[in-house]
């Protein structure tokens, strides 16, 4: 989820297109009117930054502007500034509200909507302007202004605008946390109901989920820890990974969000350089970072693979190694979490190389393996 100021900063990058557009667009006379190059900034703004910054952006992008430049002119200045308003709040909302379950469908009538909306408040505010002077103003001069004029502005905002949002939601520029209208009260509520249903689980953990030791050691020599390297065993569950770690000579941190977990891991592994907490890991924080992290058997409960990623490049050090590990098939992984409340609490495993792309922000690829006995990840901390 990004930071208000992390939003600032974008918000003020619109904010100055949505100036600058215009003005290159006026060298060439009417072209402002045809292409409406004010117009991609704030709806961008609302589908990116949500409906407060679309509608703050589709205030101040015309004043701005009529400030600095003079455009648009002061009788035009009014219903530009209630449509972009409009179409900044619709646009933010809308994509929030419609899930479909077809992103490019919800893209499209979020943008539509917010267009339609927003040319239609614009000529409200025009037509009530004009009234107030004495001054006729019909429906035809409104679908002038707002659609005739405008048709190639109007052509270039529904293909622009869907293939940015693409473009961002495949670069994981943007993540679909940022979609909820409150992401915070959605990811609390996850993670209590996360933290409930391994409550559940623990005491009867290990016999019921049959994990194969052999495979499991395996899969921790391949990670290659060193005498000494400060691990972090993520939603490690009961311990089962603790003593094969600490025989490597690493000194373990261990989190899960469930206390029963916890508890327990407590009762079954009493260490030196070994310590359990009940943390969550989106909010975990250390006064040293990390040379590995490990996430074993539990890496499809993280369902915003872009705030994981950047946690786990805050956890770590430059050169640090983030595993994602699975005793068995994605193809296995994924239909065991397609029983029951599991669907509710975990997203599909894709291929090692698919969820890998998810890092690449922050991570280069070391290893990877996905095959019908495991599944393994190597992430290195760029």
């Amino acid at each position: 989820m990004k930071s208000e100021i992390k939003k600032m900063s974008e918000a003020a990058i619109l904010l100055a297109l949505g100036i600058l557009l215009p003005m290159a667009f006026h060298l060439w006379g009417a072209a402002g009117a045809i292409f409406a190059p004010m117009h991609l900034p704030v709806l961008l703004a609302g589908f990116i930054l949500g409906p407060f910054y679309g509608a703050l952006l589709g205030l101040l992008t015309p004043l701005f502007s009529f400030l600095f430049t003079g455009m648009p002119g002061v009788g035009l200045l009014p219903g530009m500034m209630m449509e972009l308003f409009i179409y900044g709040a619709m646009s933010g909302l809308l994509f929030r509200l419609i899930k479909t379950k077809n992103l490019y469908l919800d893209i499209y009538l979020s943008l539509i909507l917010a267009m339609l909306l927003g040319r239609i408040a614009g000529g409200l505010t025009t037509w009530v302007i004009y009234a107030s002077q004495s001054k006729g103003y019909s429906l035809l001069l409104w679908a002038t202004a707002y659609f005739v004029t405008p048709w190639p502005g109007i052509l270039i905002q529904i293909f622009a605008v869907p293939a940015i949002m693409i473009a961002l939601i495949k670069s994981h520029l943007f993540s679909e946390n940022e979609r909820y209208l409150n992401p915070r009260q959605i990811e609390e509520a996850t993670r209590k109901s996360q933290a409930d249903f391994f409550d559940h689980l623990a005491p009867h953990w290990e016999e019921n989920r049959h994990f194969d030791r052999k495979k499991v050691d395996h899969l921790l020599t391949l990670c290659e820890l060193q005498k000494g390297e400060r691990v972090l065993d993520v939603a490690c569950g009961n311990g089962i990974l603790d003593e094969t770690l600490l025989s490597y000579g690493a000194k373990v941190e261990a989190i899960d969000i469930s206390p029963t977990m916890i508890s327990l891991a407590k009762q079954n592994h009493q260490k030196t350089n070994l310590s359990y907490f009940c943390r969550d890991f989106y909010d975990y924080t250390s006064s040293e970072r990390f040379d590995v992290i490990i996430v074993f058997d539990a890496y499809p409960h993280f369902q915003d693979q872009d705030l994981f990623a950047s946690k786990a490049a805050a956890l770590l050090k430059k050169g640090g190694r983030l595993y994602i590990l699975h005793d068995a098939s994605k193809e296995a992984i994924n239909a065991h979490h397609q029983e029951g409340t599991k669907k509710e609490l975990s997203r599909p495993l894709r291929s090692a190389k698919k969820e890998a792309f998810y890092f690449w922000k922050q991570f280069k690829k070391g290893r990877l393996e996905d095959d019908e006995t495991h599944y393994f990840i190597e992430l290195i901390r760029r």
